[in-house]
């Protein structure tokens, strides 16, 4: 049992085989798991190669108990991702604890089966 349910990766260097091992643990998960990935257009060359190769592997994990994202940052370098990468990875960590809007009354009404036990499945989730 992970210690953390969400994570945040910017411009990671990834040792051997963790890109390997990630995308093995995140197939078999059984609760939510939230991981955010992020590397600057203007990154070191090695670790965009090797991040990329990462975001092509966990994009492919088709768990729907991982929320996985992946953003590039426009302009962003090694040092400076951390500054507008982490307002971004809070919001996609803490998107669930967002008032319901609009749009999402709208699909919990057109979804097939009871609006009680999306909000029963929701604040569990929450818990």
């Amino acid at each position: 049992d992970p210690l953390f349910h969400a994570y945040i990766n910017f411009s990671p260097d990834l040792a051997p085989e963790m890109a390997t091992r990630l995308t093995e643990k995140f197939s078999v998960i059984e609760k939510p798991v939230w991981y955010y990935l992020a590397v600057g257009s203007n990154d070191i060359p090695t670790l965009r190669k090797g991040i990329a190769d990462l975001d092509k592997q966990l994009a492919s994990v088709t768990n729907d108990n991982l929320k996985y994202k992946f953003e590039e940052m426009d302009a962003a370098t090694h040092y400076t991702i951390i500054g507008r990468a982490l307002p971004k990875a809070l919001e996609h960590i803490f998107a669930l604890y967002k008032p319901i809007g609009l749009k999402e009354y709208d699909e919990i009404v057109m979804m097939e089966g009871s609006p009680y036990d999306y909000l029963t499945d929701k604040y569990d989730v929450i818990n």
